[in-house]
């Protein structure tokens, strides 16, 4: 198994010996992530496999431009790009490029017939949501030949709208808490040029299921460093990278909680709403 960590921060060289990769998501094109990187300064990072994220809705008007920084990112031997929109996988092939497709639609990755039909077509890896419980996480594996990532630790995406919703609303922050009234769930709202994003405040933690997610194959755990203290981030790198190393779960699990809580999102939920049968 290995590791992909998506930083929140310049200071590369602290991950060093820590993650197989990086993701560094591209300016202007992704959303959803805190920090965001230049063409320029991922260029200059040689240490590590580098993945970047175009994750926004592309425009006709969008192509052109998006030709050009793709055959860029490609001639810098770019690992991969994490990405929403399909027009990228026809991009890839008229532009003939050798970088990895990653699938990273929120939400929507969820069955292996899926993954099956958009792998049959060019998709390289595919980072799966955070809704499935851990059995279908497995059944998935089971049933599909390409790379998996499961999102593994990290605040998880809720919604994101094109539109300006704080700004709208004259809301004078960029980036504000709001509590649901029904169930009493906090959400992070932050708004930047591209829109708005919705995303849960309780960070997600995967630790329960890593030594099942070792045993069934599963190729990549994904770490998200946004909102989660930059020391605190490295220590829970650390012990992952120990327990892989060992494979000693003993007390992995509890000290992870300790760091960062023990919210585990659908892990062990199955789902309990059904599309009601025609009588």
């Amino acid at each position: 198994m290995k590791i992909i960590t998506k930083i929140d921060t310049n200071n590369y060289k602290d991950y060093q010996n820590l993650t197989n990769a990086l993701l560094l998501p591209l300016n202007n094109y992704s959303v959803g992530y805190n920090k965001t990187f230049s063409i320029e300064e991922i260029e200059k990072i040689d240490d590590f496999d580098i993945y970047t994220a175009i994750n926004k809705n592309i425009y006709n008007s969008d192509i052109e431009e998006l030709k050009e920084v793709l055959v860029r990112l490609d001639n810098m031997n770019i690992k991969g790009i994490f990405f929403y929109d399909i027009a990228l996988i026809p991009l890839k092939k008229e532009l003939n490029l050798k970088m990895d497709l990653v699938l990273d639609i929120t939400h929507m990755v969820n069955n292996h017939d899926l993954i099956n039909y958009l792998s049959s077509e060019g998709i390289n890896m595919v980072k799966l949501n955070s809704e499935l419980t851990l059995n279908e996480i497995i059944e998935i594996k089971k049933n599909t030949k390409i790379p998996l990532i499961y999102n593994y630790l990290g605040i998880e995406d809720v919604a994101f709208s094109k539109r300006k919703l704080l700004t709208n609303n004259n809301e004078p922050k960029k980036e504000v808490t709001i509590t649901e009234k029904v169930s009493n769930q906090e959400f992070i709202v932050k708004e930047d040029n591209l829109g708005t994003s919705f995303r849960k405040k309780e960070i997600l933690n995967g630790s329960s299921a890593l030594e099942e997610l070792v045993n069934n194959n599963i190729d990549y755990i994904f770490l998200n460093e946004d909102f989660i203290d930059h020391e605190i981030f490295i220590e829970v790198l650390e012990k992952t990278n120990e327990v892989l190393d060992n494979k000693d779960y003993s007390f992995y699990q509890e000290e992870i909680n300790k760091l960062i809580g023990a919210y585990n999102s659908f892990l062990y939920k199955d789902t309990i709403y059904k599309v009601k049968d025609d009588e």
